[in-house]
């Protein structure tokens, strides 16, 4: 049987990072959609949201 890999994803900001051999943060790689006043109120299920986030370069 070969490794077995489990990527989770979590937000440091609710809770302590879960227990793993390994840690990658990746906070300063991605543009959060949350410092935009106009995104703040919605969900990753919102259009303008899912827009925002696919339109990020990188």
């Amino acid at each position: 049987m070969g490794a077995v890999i489990e990527v989770i994803s979590f937000g440091f900001g609710h809770a302590p990072a879960p227990r793993a051999e390994l840690v990658v943060d990746l906070r300063s790689h991605f543009r959060d959609p949350h410092v935009h006043q106009t995104l703040r109120q919605l969900t990753g299920l919102d259009d303008e949201v899912r827009n925002k986030v696919i339109r990020t370069p990188g």
